[in-house]
Order: structure tokens, then C-alpha cells, then sequence
């Protein structure tokens, strides 16, 4: 397993280092490269995503403002990412299906264009996969601690890509029907209470702002976002909205190449 993650990580350090930053990467990280922290939170109110890469970027240009240093926290996040989802699959899945997903997962040129970029979509996968994990570990095992870290997750995910509370919303679904299944331990229970229901309390009493579109589906997520992101409904509206369906591609062709290699295993 290893040697497939060094061989994914020497691919994504080649891919990484043989382009010039695009002008969305570039915006990232003048964003970033502001003189202090209150100049850079208010510059990534511009920006259309949740602020955690924007504040890594600030700390992480002290190693070095190249395009291959600026790239390598994603380039990490990617490698993560492919971890998490190699030891979720082991406990789901046999181990010829584990191998099969694990080598698409890390070569994939989706998979390798999305953890070289200076983007959130890496750190969104990497948070998602290891909050997918974490749930997993938590159901099989009755551990509260664990729901607790699945919940961490989650939520460092929601601060990377607006995308994530659609995730949140379909893990939810998901750990409510595998705990019906068996009877769940009490503080199970409340840790994921805690960990995927009480920050979303808060929205109890405050005003729903939508922006001035067309009401529709993605309306219904807006208040929760506001309490995260206050200000930028606007922004994870337009977002979610806009043309943006690189990420939703990529997670497409994913899910239905790791779906058909599971049922003709």
C-alpha cells in the first residue's frame, strides 16, 4: 500500500512542478500573501469558499512562494485523502475490490489534477474521506471518541468547500440508518449529537437570508451556512448555482468506477 502511495505522491510532485500557477491559484494566494491576519480574513471575504486554505496558504509561505511549494499542501491533503479512503475500503470491502478502488483512487487523472492545484478540493477530500472513516470506525466499534473525530472532520471540511455540506448531509443520512440497524451504545448517540446536529442548532432563531434568485433546493441549506460563514450565503449560493463542475465530475466517475468494480468482484 505504501508503495502505491510513494509512487502517487512521486506523480503529483512531477505533475505539480511542470506548470506555471493559473490565474484561480494565483487569486488563492494573493489573497493569502497579505501583512496580517485581519488584511487576509477580510480579502477572502472575496473569495467564494470557506476560508481554510486561504489561512494555510498565509502560514505556509514562510517554507517558500514557488508553484511546487505552494501546490504541496495539496499535494499532501491528496496523498491523505487516498489513505483514508484505502482503510475505509478495507472495512467494507474484499480485498481484490480495496486494491482495484485504491489504484484508481490514487492514478486517476481527476484524482492526481485535483491534489495539484492550489484549490480546496484536496483538503475537501481528505476531510470528507477521513470523516467517512472515522463514522465507519465509530458504528463498528461503539466508540464515541471516534464519532467525535468523524464530526472534527466533518466540520474541517465544511471549512474547505462549500460542497461538504452536501457530504454532511448524505454521512448523516447514512450513520442514522446503519445506528438503526443495531442498537447503538448511549454515548454513540451523543457524540453524534454532538459532532453533526449541535452546530446546526444555532440556526434556531436567527433570520434565513437568501440571496435575490429564484428559490429552489439549494435554499434550504443557506441558514445553515450562515452560521459558519456569516455573510457569504451569497457566495456558497452563486457557488453551488455556478458552473463549477469539475469536483462533481470527478466524484461521478469515481463512485461509479468504485461501484462497478464491487459488483462484478
Amino acid at each position: 500500500m505504501y508503495s502505491i502511495l510513494a509512487l502517487g505522491l512521486v506523480v503529483r510532485i512531477w505533475h505539480a512542478s511542470g506548470t506555471y500557477l493559473n490565474p484561480d491559484e494565483a487569486l488563492h494566494f494573493f489573497v493569502a500573501n497579505k501583512t496580517t491576519w485581519w488584511e487576509t480574513y477580510r480579502a477572502s471575504l472575496n473569495v467564494s469558499h470557506p476560508p481554510l486554505l486561504i489561512f494555510l496558504l498565509r502560514v505556509w509561505r514562510v517554507l517558500g512562494t514557488s508553484e511546487l511549494m505552494l501546490r504541496l499542501p495539496s499535494i499532501l491533503a491528496g496523498m491523505v485523502f487516498c489513505w483514508f479512503a484505502y482503510r475505509w475500503l478495507r472495512m467494507l470491502f474484499d480485498e481484490s475490490v480495496v486494491w482495484i478502488a485504491f489504484s484508481l483512487i490514487v492514478f486517476l487523472p481527476s484524482s492526481i489534477d485535483l491534489s495539484t492545484e492550489v484549490r480546496q478540493y484536496a483538503l475537501l477530500l481528505a476531510f470528507a474521506m477521513g470523516s467517512a472513516y472515522f463514522l465507519e470506525r465509530a458504528l463498528r466499534e461503539n466508540s464515541a471518541l471516534a464519532m467525535l473525530v468523524s464530526g472534527v472532520f466533518l466540520w474541517l471540511a465544511i471549512l474547505s468547500h462549500f460542497s461538504a455540506f452536501l457530504f454532511a448531509g448524505v454521512l448523516g443520512v447514512y450513520a442514522i440508518l446503519r445506528m438503526l440497524e443495531k442498537r447503538t451504545p448511549l454515548k454513540v448517540l451523543l457524540a453524534f449529537a454532538i459532532s453533526y446536529t449541535s452546530p446546526r442548532s444555532r440556526a434556531l432563531g436567527r433570520p434565513m437570508v437568501v440571496p435575490t434568485q429564484p428559490r429552489d433546493g439549494w435554499a434550504t441549506i443557506i441558514s445553515a451556512i450562515r452560521i459558519t460563514f456569516p455573510g457569504e450565503s451569497t457566495h456558497c449560493y452563486l457557488y453551488l448555482r455556478g458552473r463549477e463542475e469539475y469536483f462533481s465530475t470527478f466524484s461521478a466517475n469515481l463512485s461509479w468506477e468504485i461501484w462497478r468494480f464491487c459488483c462484478l468482484s
